[in-house]
């Protein structure tokens, strides 16, 4: 029986043995192709020699894109470069294997900004991430796909240029075309494409570097398609591409003679044009944003400026925005006041904001009012008096939506008798 228990206990030690070692094996194979494979991107990293650019979407449901550029160095720096300025700034990264290789920018930088909760939404930031999973690379080995560990967002480096870095100022530039066109034109700026009857409005929200293309849809509505964008050095690209006669419509190119986007897509002749009609009506708008309380109107159209230029007579920084009470059922709190750059202003109350079409809005004046000038005075001067007329003018304004999302709403008010006297909530 001692016998049998000497051979069996040896037996087990055996087998234990072997099982231990198995595991050391196993445990060593996979230590060794785990550092193997982190070393592999970390070779490629460094092997760009121009570094790597992305177009980087922290939220792509909700933000448009951002550029940036990174050039990895073997001592754990990184030189970050974005679209928003030209600051060039080093700071930390490291490559790490937990579940999976990943790349962690360690150290604040402008690409931190993407996940600051201080950035963008109270407490939330732009939700992107600073850990991301390696998931593939090209066959060609000039693109690299990542996952963001915390919130998924999908980061593609590229294999920069040397002109990605000297061109990523120029991206800015084609932001401000896209935020508003300088010289006078109508409001409306509209997607025009060769062999569709369908037109589309463009207005665009920088806060969140979104675009909107407001239509008439095929059961005869009001509709929006709202997509991210982000900018390139000739023009800009939407995240979600419009299809128009089954053609997609993604990319957007500056011409600046003519000073207008072109479609860029091959195969699709467009062009977004200012015009004087909405290629829809705006249901629920006039209801929407006078009914809401006040807002500032900061940006003034240049037309309307220059029939204010007279104003200058009275103050030498002529007008610089609009401020519109509209409570309903407050009398007292429904008024239009004109500021002025020395912050002196003047404004008329509102006996009645009459709306119409639900996307129509009529001002009926209920006085004078300011602090600043006589009422005679200023209705003698030309300015004062075009500011009036064109206030109070019977056809009215039509309410033209910008954004409407959680983080705020922006509209801009345009006159119907002239589509080139317009006032935006956004700047």
């Amino acid at each position: 029986m001692k016998k049998l228990l000497y051979m069996l206990t040896g037996f087990a030690l055996m087998f234990s043995s072997c099982d231990n070692e198995e595991d050391r094996i196993f445990d060593q194979a996979a230590d060794t192709r785990i550092n193997e494979a982190v070393q592999g991107y970390q070779d490629l990293l460094l092997s760009a020699e121009s570094g790597w650019k992305t177009n980087y979407y922290p939220n792509a449901d909700l933000l448009g894109g951002f550029t940036f550029l990174f050039e990895f160095n073997g001592d754990g720096t990184v030189e970050t470069a974005w679209d928003i300025n030209e600051t060039v700034e080093t700071s930390l990264y490291q490559l790490s294997s937990i579940e999976k290789p990943q790349l962690a920018f360690d150290t604040y930088s402008v690409f931190s900004k993407m996940t600051d909760p201080e950035v963008g939404e109270a407490g939330v930031g732009m939700s992107g991430d600073y850990e991301l999973y390696f998931e593939r690379v090209s066959e060609n080995r000039d693109t690299i796909y990542l996952e963001g560990k915390t919130n998924e967002s999908t980061m593609v480096l590229v294999k920069a240029t040397p002109a990605d870095w000297t061109d990523i100022n120029k991206l800015k530039n084609m932001e401000t075309k896209l935020i508003k066109e300088e010289g006078i034109h109508p409001f409306f700026r509209n997607l025009v494409v060769e062999g569709s009857d369908r037109k589309f409005m463009l207005s665009y929200f920088e806060d969140m570097r979104r675009l909107n293309f407001s239509f008439t849809n095929d059961a005869g509505e009001y509709e929006v398609i709202n997509t991210g964008v982000h900018f390139t050095p000739t023009g800009f690209e939407i995240y979600d591409p419009l299809v128009i006669n089954g053609n997609e419509v993604k990319r957007f190119v500056y011409d600046a003679p003519n000073k207008k986007f072109l479609v860029g897509d091959e195969g699709v002749a467009g062009e977004v044009i200012f015009e004087a009609e909405a290629p829809c009506s705006f249901k629920g708008a006039a209801y929407k944003y006078f009914n809401m309380g006040w807002d500032t109107y900061s940006y003034v159209s240049p037309k309307l400026l220059e029939k204010l230029d007279a104003l200058k007579e009275l103050e030498e920084g002529g007008v610089e925005s609009f401020y519109i009470s509209s409570y309903e059922g407050h009398d007292w709190a429904e008024g239009v006041t004109a500021y002025f750059s020395d912050y002196s202003s003047v404004g008329f109350d509102i006996a009645e904001f009459e709306m119409f079409n639900e996307d129509q809005l009529i001002m009926h004046d209920g006085g004078f009012a300011s602090w600043y000038y006589e009422e005679d005075i200023f209705m003698a001067n030309e300015g004062g008096k075009a500011l009036y007329d064109i206030l109070f003018d019977s056809q009215g304004w039509t309410v033209v939506p910008l954004v409407w999302s959680k983080y705020g709403a922006t509209c801009a008010i345009v006159s119907n008798s002239d589509p080139e006297i317009f006032i935006s909530m956004q700047d």
